[in-house]
């Protein structure tokens, strides 16, 4: 008996098939770009990258208000933000609180980070404190204390990381305060270093490979 053929529009149907079973999965949308905007507004778009690649998620926030205004200057190899006021900030509304997570550009870890804060310009009575901690590392504290004299906090990563959470906390303890900053620095991941059995395998490749030239020249004459 003949062995009949499928007709050529079902083997198409049948390779187009596994061509939809076994294609490559859809990629996830990349985060859009960090753009300036109030805590409401930079909260309900999530996560966002910066034009230096840092990813950048705003997780909560407590008694800052919803219009304060968040920005980004980040430069060189640095993450920078920094918050300021709708109406300058005071004892009676405080302590003020961010949470935000940040994942440095491939090919980047953390170094350090920072924190500073700067107050209306009333010598007499402005005065506070601006700490921000990392999941993994102390706190960095900064504090400004009349006549207008600031102190920014630092600290240092080790061991350097590429992703953190960090959680801010603002104390105004006198008159008002106006802004606060926080930077991060990154530096290149180190890939100088290569471990030790690497080169022990290139010199055993090296070796075997040799042998087979040798017996290959050996058989030739």
């Amino acid at each position: 008996m003949p062995i009949q053929s499928k007709p050529l529009f079902n083997i198409l149907l049948a390779s187009g098939s596994l061509i939809l079973a076994f294609g490559p999965s859809a990629q996830a949308a990349p985060a859009p770009a960090c753009t300036d905007g109030t805590l409401a507004t930079l909260q309900a778009a999530g996560t966002c990258t910066d034009a230096l690649g840092f990813t950048f998620t705003l997780n909560s926030f407590s008694n800052f208000n919803t219009l304060d205004r968040f920005s980004f200057q980040s430069s060189g190899s640095n993450f920078q933000y920094s918050l300021q006021g709708f109406a300058a900030w005071n004892p009676s509304g405080g302590p003020y609180g961010l949470n935000y997570s940040l994942t440095a550009p491939t090919g980047k870890q953390f170094k350090f980070y920072t924190s500073n804060l700067s107050s209306s310009n009333d010598p007499v009575n402005d005065a506070g404190t601006y700490v921000i901690s990392s999941a993994t590392q102390p706190s960095a504290n900064s504090t400004f204390t009349p006549p207008l004299s600031a102190s920014g906090g630092i600290k240092t990563y080790s061991p350097f990381l590429t992703t953190d959470t960090f959680t801010s906390t603002l104390g105004v303890t006198g008159g008002t305060i106006a802004s606060v900053t926080g930077v991060v620095a990154s530096t290149p991941l180190n890939t100088s270093s290569v471990p030790t059995p690497l080169p022990l395998l290139g010199v055993v490749a090296g070796y075997r490979l040799a042998r087979k030239f040798r017996k290959r020249i050996k058989y030739a004459q």
